[in-house]
């Protein structure tokens, strides 16, 4: 193989690899450019929504009863155990 032969070869490598760079980085920034678009979307359209933490229910439910105190006793008399539920 003479120089200018090498040189052709090495030439048509480099036209080549720049073909390879060019489809490489155009995929990428395809990849990068739809996923961005896809998130904003989502953001938009509120499909990103998160768990939150809710809080109680402002008043008692049926069959619920809010108390703040709770106080049992035992009757000294006939030693019976009483209870009462104090609401402030």
């Amino acid at each position: 193989m003479t120089a200018e032969e090498r040189l052709v070869v090495l030439e048509q490598e480099l036209a080549r690899a720049k073909r390879r760079w060019c489809w490489l980085t155009g995929a990428v920034g395809l990849a990068a450019a739809s996923g961005l678009a896809v998130a904003a979307w989502l953001a938009v359209s509120g499909g990103l929504r998160w768990p939150s933490v809710e809080a109680p229910p402002a008043g008692p439910g049926p069959g619920e009863l809010r108390a703040n105190r709770f106080v049992l006793g035992v009757c000294p008399s006939n030693s019976l155990t009483a209870s009462i539920l104090i609401s402030v």
